[in-house]
């Protein structure tokens, strides 16, 4: 607040407008809840208020109910082959434990990443039987791109989908964190 009441142009800009900061902020009095018990199959679980992350406790823990990846695919571009790759082998390390059974999916590798290249193998991949769900990697995060995609698979096809942007959204972090 000082640093804006000590600016002049800042002060001359709300001054015409008739405002000004008090040069400190309002104390309230509140009350702070206890952390809530999280549920998780049949184990309840604390987590520490002060960071508010239960992903610790929960970590290797069964779910309430999970659900088994029996046909999936993931479709990307060639080029991101070895992080799809390692990124699925980290699911495939971090869903048993949870109580997900997942299989190895089918990974399909585009040489065009086009649009419409993605539409044109969601296509066919569909024509050829039961997928659930698909995990489709873009190159970019273009919104046409992508609501092109979702429209397709979703809309038209009927398909369960999760859309992600290669490189930064499938590190093995990420799908470490999934737990």
């Amino acid at each position: 607040m000082e640093r804006i009441n000590n600016n002049e142009a800042i002060r001359n800009d709300m001054d015409s407008w008739g405002l000004r900061f008090d040069d400190s902020v309002v104390r309230i009095d509140a009350r702070v809840l206890p952390p809530e018990k999280v549920m998780q199959g049949s184990n309840t679980y604390r987590y520490s208020a002060a960071t508010a992350d239960f992903s610790r406790e929960t970590r290797d823990r069964p779910l309430h109910v999970a659900v088994a990846v029996e046909s999936w695919i993931v479709l990307c571009h060639r080029r991101e082959e070895a992080n799809v790759t390692e990124f699925v082998r980290t699911l495939m390390f971090v869903c048993p434990p949870m109580g997900v059974k997942i299989r190895q999916p089918r990974l399909v590798l585009l040489d065009d990443d086009r649009p419409s290249g993605s539409v044109y193998a969601l296509r066919q991949l569909a024509r050829g039987g039961n997928i659930e769900p698909a995990l489709i990697v873009l190159p970019n995060n273009r919104k046409h791109r992508y609501d092109l995609i979702k429209k397709e698979a979703c809309v038209d096809l009927g398909l369960h989908t999760q859309v992600g942007r290669g490189y930064c959204s499938l590190s093995p972090e990420v799908g470490s964190e999934i737990q």
